[in-house]
């Protein structure tokens, strides 16, 4: 697993930083990069860059040698089952899998100065005959950034 890098030091007040806007869309686990356009605008603080805690699918910004620089979570579109509702009072909510998932959904990560790819990162417990209450992670798709991007900050 790749060693996790701190978080770029505070910017300064007023400033916005540069970021990519990336529209993905997927058909099961097959997740494709429709577009991505580079814009300014002030984001959120990273997740945790450390082990990778719960199930679900995060958007991690890389340096070439794989460093983790950011993280996001990715909206739950995802997800392997959906939430359905029945008249039953004693279990009026379900959880449905899903026999084909497909859509599209929107990240937007830093332009850390860095970062040279994307990657969509599968957070899956691991089986319960381990009793280990542990998360493995799967990189599901690798996606580079632009050649000839500066990253950092554009006032």
């Amino acid at each position: 697993m790749p060693d996790h890098v701190p978080d770029p030091p505070a910017r300064p007040a007023g400033r916005r930083a540069s970021a990519w806007r990336m529209i993905f869309t997927f058909a099961d686990d097959d997740v494709q990069l429709l577009s991505q356009e580079h814009v300014v605008m002030t984001l959120p603080p990273s997740e945790d860059l450390g082990e990778m805690r719960g199930v679900g699918v995060w958007a991690e910004v890389r340096r070439a040698d794989g460093a983790v620089l950011d993280r996001r979570q990715v909206t739950d579109q995802l997800r392997r089952d959906v939430e359905a509702f029945f008249d039953d009072p004693e279990r009026p909510i379900r959880r449905i899998p899903q026999t084909r998932r497909q859509g599209a959904f929107t990240v937007v990560v830093p332009d850390h100065p860095s970062g040279d790819h994307v990657v969509m990162v599968a957070g899956e417990a691991e089986e319960a005959a381990e009793g280990t209450g542990r998360v493995r992670r799967r990189d599901m798709a690798r996606f580079p950034f632009p050649a000839g991007t500066d990253g950092g900050d554009q006032s």
